[in-house]
């Protein structure tokens, strides 16, 4: 049995933001912008993965690590405390679509900006439904034009 899983790591550095930003694609809704890189896949890069982990026992497990860098604007926020919050919901609500919805599936993309540009007001105005809902609904069109372009 082959399993497929995806290790979110964060997208740190200027160079790593600009080179999305800069050859990216990009999907718009009112509240949130997602930029996402599409380069081939390297799964030689298990030797990050704990040996316990690849050595379960009749499973073949392939991973594809992803890279996503979260940002929000102090534009849309003053207040750090909303700006970290946003960005911890929107980190939450990324895993728990992919573990949800796209644990066996090849994404598109190994690097992944998401940008959050509507303001809140305050930080119990936001909930994890309403950033899930709108993440959801970009990263089916992102899936949905490229199984169009392939």
């Amino acid at each position: 049995m082959k399993t497929n899983y995806h290790i979110i790591k964060p997208l740190k550095g200027y160079g790593a933001f600009k080179s999305v930003y800069d050859s990216g694609k990009v999907f718009r809704t009112k509240k949130m912008i997602l930029v996402y890189l599409k380069t081939p896949f390297d799964n030689n890069n298990s030797s990050d993965i704990p040996l316990s982990n690849r050595l379960n026992i009749g499973i073949d497990i392939e991973s594809a690590e992803i890279k996503v860098g979260v940002t929000i604007s102090k534009r849309v926020s003053r207040k750090a405390v909303i700006r970290n919050r946003v960005k911890r919901l929107l980190r939450e609500s990324l895993r728990q679509i992919i573990l949800e919805t796209y644990l066996d599936t090849q994404l598109p993309f190994n690097k992944l900006v998401i940008a959050w540009r509507n303001n809140p007001g305050n930080q119990k105005l936001i909930h994890l439904d309403e950033v899930k809902i709108e993440l959801k609904y970009l990263l089916k069109k992102v899936l949905n034009k490229n199984n169009f372009e392939q």
